[in-house]
């Protein structure tokens, strides 16, 4: 299990969701009937906005900008492509060059609408989930 109760689900299919426990409640997941999931913060490795932004550049159909409300939070982490770790897996099927240019056009995206883009520093994990901790002041 990650550190500081950090949590991987799977109830979201092509995504995967972290969900971190905390003294501060800041759930935005809701069921269908508008009930709250539980209580603390939640992080999808994919979003709206990455699948609008993908949309846009497979069809050149500006979409984008019709998301521009539909935040959870403006705060953003991302993740810089890193060479020297860079693996292909099941999960993750294209090249380096592939995932800086798809990182580039996301980075873009997010910025175009309004999102504050916090990087994630080249660090051990460990070190990422304390700056992330940090950045959400739960430190």
């Amino acid at each position: 299990m990650p550190k500081r109760g950090w949590d991987r689900d799977a109830h979201c299919p092509g995504s995967t969701l972290w969900h971190l426990q905390s003294g501060r409640s800041k759930c935005r997941l809701r069921t269908e009937s508008g009930q709250k999931i539980c209580p603390g913060w939640f992080f999808f490795d994919r979003g709206l906005i990455d699948a609008a932004a993908t949309l846009e550049y497979a069809t050149g159909k500006p979409v984008l900008k019709s998301y521009a409300t539909a935040r959870y939070n403006k705060l953003v982490f991302m993740t810089p492509p890193w060479p020297e770790i860079y693996v292909g897996d099941d999960d993750r099927q294209h090249g380096l060059e592939e995932a800086v240019n798809e990182y580039e056009r996301l980075l873009t995206a997010f910025l175009s609408l309004g999102y504050d883009i916090q990087l994630l520093p080249r660090v051990a994990v460990n070190s990422r989930a304390d700056f992330i901790m940090e950045r959400l002041g739960l430190a």
